[in-house]
């Protein structure tokens, strides 16, 4: 087991990979890997939350038509501005989407 591979380590509780653990612990070691692994190659997820804040590069496509392809800043500029703190990503994404009107 590797201290530097953080699926690798134990979870508080003794269990390994997580299983067991709390949201909270799961998302800090999904966060961790995404950090590490968006530096080298593309990551496609569902997560907009996650992967905004850890990407340099949004691409969002619907129907096989590129909605958003650019800087993850560039992407935030879409949310609403009454979006709630820590909420943009998803505001962005539902926008470009179409599920909610922009302002």
């Amino acid at each position: 087991m590797s201290p530097s591979n953080p699926i690798a380590r134990p979870a508080p509780n003794g269990i390994r990979n997580g299983i067991g653990t709390d949201a909270g612990r799961m998302r800090t070691v999904f966060r961790d890997v995404l950090r590490k692994v968006t530096e080298r190659i593309p990551v496609l997820t569902h997560d907009i939350a996650d992967l905004a804040d850890e990407a340099n590069t949004v691409s969002l496509m619907n129907g096989g038509r590129i909605l958003h392809h650019g800087a993850t800043g560039t992407f935030l500029e879409h949310a609403r501005t009454d979006a709630a703190p820590g909420r943009q990503a998803e505001s962005a994404y539902s926008v470009l989407m179409g599920l909610e009107g922009a302002e």
